[in-house]
């Protein structure tokens, strides 16, 4: 799920590394915290660097402590100060890596940065694709090295192979009471779902469908969506806990805020017990980008649980260049038959309930297709890409203004270098 760091590098490759770091911070100081314009205006209507940079002010403040401290030279034996530089070094970094830029990319200096290594001078084009991630790849590496140089311990506790049982036996059984005590409500007539008496179609992409809108299940799964909003209809206890009197004969009664804060957490607690079972249980490994990518319904893309040959199968893809060249690749897997009818039950039961409560606060409001999510945003939304974008900005449709100027000088059209060098969609 999650690549090891790799600390090893070949001497040239390291050199080359730390060479480009430096380069950063050299036009971090220069470019983005100066008071003047470094780079010259030709023509003079053209828009420069500066005019686009937009550091934080958490990343000036820092930066400019580092300058303080960096000022005078530092005796080695002063282990004090060294400290005190290398912490607020290491602050900076991760400030400068973790900015959240919204839609305009190149609102970050990192950024920025890299963008601006992505174009040859001489022809004012764009330097082949793969280029702008190099860059970025490797300033993000040489972070991590300082990061866990500075920060990484051995913990104490140790997960051996032959425990590995032991700690699926104790994720089960905790994600047991919590589905169907805790989020189930204790309900005794249900029908558990079973992988082998379910049909789905597995060439059937439309949005929004999943294996409980197939014909054949029509039977099996009549009622299963309102089936948890009866047991608290029908129980005076589960009525008190998420329903109040709005003391308003018109409007009667209405949910509690508290009481579905509360259910929405358990839900998270389940989902963390369900990532490890389904990570750990076994099948082919999945990167962390793929693993937190996956859907329970469709969207632009095909689901990634589908029930097949009476077991449920994890279908995902993976693109090792960043969708900039190349093809995608398959990569499949089988749940264990127990994980896999949980993991039903709570697509079934639960999620409906959800959506019922989503709805109740957000009218029209639609359950994210996302296994783990969270006030509609992803488990990965800030671990996949180190610039997270705000999907909620007025402006994400627009190109900026320095992209466009950058086009102009293109050798490729606008959406490739959307795509490739500012990873946009």
């Amino acid at each position: 799920m999650i690549r090891p760091f790799d600390p090893y590098k070949e001497p040239n490759t390291l050199k080359t590394y730390f060479k480009l770091a430096r380069r950063v911070l050299v036009y971090f100081h220069r470019v983005a915290a100066g008071d003047e314009y470094f780079f010259s205006a030709e023509p003079e209507d053209c828009i420069r660097p500066e005019d686009n940079v937009e550091p934080t002010e958490e990343q000036l403040e820092v930066w400019h402590a580092v300058c303080m401290l960096a000022q005078h030279e530092i005796p080695v034996e002063d282990e004090e100060r060294q400290s005190q530089l290398k912490t607020r070094l290491v602050e900076f970094w991760m400030l400068l890596v973790c900015q959240n830029t919204g839609s305009r990319r190149c609102r970050s200096p990192l950024l920025s940065f890299c963008a601006m290594l992505s174009i040859t001078p001489s022809t004012q084009g764009w330097l082949k694709p793969g280029n702008f991630n190099n860059n970025l790849s490797a300033t993000i590496w040489v972070v991590q090295r300082l990061f866990f140089y500075d920060s990484a311990r051995k913990e104490r506790d140790e997960l051996y192979m032959d425990q590995i049982p032991t700690l699926l036996e104790s994720e089960c059984r905790d994600y047991r009471k919590l589905l169907y005590d805790d989020l189930m409500f204790g309900t005794k007539d249900i029908s558990f779902m079973r992988a082998w008496a379910l049909k789905d179609g597995t060439n059937v992409d439309t949005a929004g469908w999943n294996f409980t809108q197939h014909r054949d299940n029509e039977l099996l799964l009549r009622g299963t969506g309102k089936i948890l909003l009866a047991a608290i209809e029908r129980s005076h206890q589960l009525c008190r806990i998420f329903l109040t009197d709005t003391g308003n004969p018109a409007n009667g009664y209405t949910s509690r805020g508290n009481a579905l804060a509360s259910y929405e957490a358990t839900v998270q607690q389940l989902l963390k017990r369900l990532c490890v079972l389904i990570h750990v249980s076994g099948g082919q490994p999945v990167r962390e980008s793929e693993f937190f990518a996956i859907t329970w319904r469709s969207t632009q893309r095909r689901r990634s649980f589908i029930v097949c040959h009476e077991r449920v199968m994890i279908h995902v893809k993976y693109h090792k260049g960043q969708q900039q060249t190349g093809r995608y690749k398959e990569n499949v897997r089988f749940l264990a038959h127990p994980i896999g009818e949980l993991l039903l039950d709570y697509i079934v039961y639960v999620l409906p309930l959800r959506h019922i409560f989503l709805r109740q606060q957000t009218p029209k409001a639609l359950l994210s297709p996302f296994i783990w999510e969270k006030d509609d945003k992803t488990k990965f939304a800030s671990q996949i890409s180190v610039f997270e974008a705000n999907v909620d900005d007025e402006d994400v449709e627009e190109i900026e203004d320095d992209v466009r100027i950058m086009t102009r000088q293109r050798n490729h059209k606008t959406q490739t270098i959307n795509r490739a060098y500012a990873n946009q969609t």
